[in-house]
């Protein structure tokens, strides 16, 4: 029978080094040779590499990063130490990282030009050497000039070879036109992409087509190919200038019309002038993007017409987010209705899309059965009363003003009776959304506390047709300073809303009856909020 201890099993040191942080897994190197060789590989599986100026104690030298490479699967780099990046044979190695700046400590441009040429050159040798392994690699070099120089392009050479690159993070680069074919094949091949601030060269309409290989006649190919993952953030700094920005937003878009196996989209962009060219290139793309699931703008400032002309291309679109738009998104939401996004949306986040009109949400309620999640600002009454019935029966997620003011006016006056009426056909609207988890009426979070005037939360208001919503976990009608919820509606939601956890709101003015509704509450254990935001965004 093995007398060995079952503490020494590597499987079981494994599990226990798990919950050990560095310094104690190191002491643990000289409890036996068991625990030595089954903590070595943890110890050196991740490394990162101090720059030069810091004490040189605190990173292992040349020697020693040879005699343990065959552990190493991830290796930082704060500074291209030429020694270092001169080291061969990380046979392991599937993450590289390099977070540098050039543009501190030299007196011209020229010696940073010279510095960060050697940090490419060291750099590109060393990704080429282990192309065969790495897997994700993470490049910002702050301080790049904008000129086309050969260290570029072997650097943008040496990523175009490394066959089983599945994430790319680059940041304040520039790809000069030489490097730019390498650099759109790394981008066709990579399943995860990050831009920040890199800027590109432009290349004619034809070179984008030869580079990228997007004829009509090869796209059934590639469909049948694994779909990849695109992140763009776009941001405004000191060296792009408002033309410059316009140039890039032509070149961005015409780059990401060479990926047709697009998943995923994420533009961060702050200038008119690159919004409005890049939305534009892409509604202009000869092809659909068929894999395109997810899209999230933020900050933009393309007309809703070049936002509706990419919708028409995205017949698959099931996530879409919209951050601080300021038009009123009703091309967009008519092209929404007529496009295969329509059938395939899920959720739809409007956030501070502040002119976007009641009547878009309550087209967006009428025509996308799939959707579970919506982030919009208002909706009145009177739309909602006067619509069609609501498609979206599987919503989970309802974050809308559901608007009671200014119903009544002088060219379409609303009786008493009408308002009751209307209130009561909200009421059923909302009673068939039987998967409600979160709903919040007033449009109402921890960032925005106006809310708004929404429906009257009481029984004779029509509050019973709700019975339905067995999921409803919070509900939130913030910033409503006129609510009448009284103990019987306290009681009937208690009894109807089993899984009811959170209620955000003022309950009543009336302080008398405040304390008894708070213990029928407290005993169910549901709090009772006026300034928290629960669910969703």
């Amino acid at each position: 029978m093995n007398s060995k201890a079952k503490i020494d099993i590597p499987e079981i040191l494994d599990v226990i080094f798990q919950y050990l942080d560095r310094r104690d897994q190191i002491n643990c190197l000289h409890v036996s040779r068991v625990f030595y060789a089954a903590i070595i590989p943890r110890i050196w599986r991740s490394i990162v590499m101090p720059s030069s100026n810091q004490d040189k104690k605190t990173f292992p030298s040349i020697e020693t990063l040879e005699r343990f490479k065959p552990y190493i699967q991830a290796l930082s780099f704060t500074e291209v130490l030429p020694g270092y990046v001169a080291l061969r044979g990380f046979n392991q190695l599937k993450t590289l990282s390099l977070y540098n700046s050039y543009d501190d400590g030299f007196d011209t441009e020229e010696d940073i030009d010279k510095v960060t040429d050697m940090a490419l050159i060291g750099l590109g040798g060393f990704i080429t050497a282990h192309s065969s392994t790495l897997q994700d690699i993470t490049i910002r070099i702050y301080g790049i000039s904008e000129v086309e120089t050969e260290p570029q392009t072997d650097l943008w050479r040496s990523l175009a070879q490394c066959p089983q690159l599945s994430r790319l993070e680059l940041s304040e680069m520039w790809v000069p036109s030489e490097s730019f074919p390498f650099f759109l094949q790394t981008c066709v091949k990579t399943k995860r992409l990050i831009l920040a601030n890199v800027i590109l060269s432009t290349q004619s309409e034809l070179q984008y087509q030869s580079i990228g290989g997007i004829s009509n006649d090869s796209l059934d190919d590639i469909l049948h190919t694994e779909p990849q993952e695109l992140i763009l953030s776009i941001t405004d700094t000191a060296y792009i200038g408002d033309e410059l920005n316009a140039v890039q937003g032509y070149n961005y878009g015409m780059t990401v019309r060479c990926l047709p196996r697009l998943k995923s989209l994420y533009v961060n962009g702050r200038s008119a002038e690159f919004d409005e060219i890049f939305l534009q290139e892409l509604s202009k793309s000869p092809s659909s993007f068929p894999y395109l699931e997810s899209l999230e703008i933020r900050r933009s400032n393309a007309t809703d017409d070049n936002l509706a002309g990419f919708l028409k291309k995205l017949p698959r679109l099931s996530n879409l987010m919209i951050r601080y738009h300021r038009g009123p998104l009703s091309l967009f939401c008519q092209a929404l209705q007529s496009s295969q996004a329509c059938e395939s949306l899920r959720y739809l986040a409007l956030y501070r899309c502040y002119n976007v009109t009641s009547a878009v949400v309550q087209s967006v309620l009428e025509n996308c059965p799939k959707l579970t999640s919506l982030y919009a600002k208002v909706v009145t009454m009177t739309d909602v009363a006067r619509g069609r019935e609501w498609a979206c029966r599987d919503l989970s997620y309802l974050h809308v003003l559901i608007s009671t003011r200014n119903q009544v006016d002088d060219q379409d006056p609303v009786s008493k009776e009408q308002f009751a009426e209307m209130q009561r056909l909200v009421f059923a609207r909302l009673g068939k959304l039987t998967k409600l988890e979160h709903l919040n009426l007033t449009s109402y979070t921890a960032i925005d506390f106006t809310g708004g005037k929404t429906v009257d939360l009481r029984l004779e208001a029509g509050l019973d047709q709700l019975s339905g919503l067995v999921n409803l976990q919070s509900l939130t009608f913030g910033g409503d300073m006129e609510q009448q919820i009284g103990v019987q509606e306290v009681r009937w939601m208690v009894q109807h809303w089993q899984r009811l956890k959170h209620l955000v709101g003022t309950l009543n003015g009336d302080d008398s009856v405040i304390d008894e509704m708070k213990a029928t509450l407290k005993a169910s254990d549901i709090s009772i909020t006026k300034s928290i935001h629960i669910g969703g965004m």
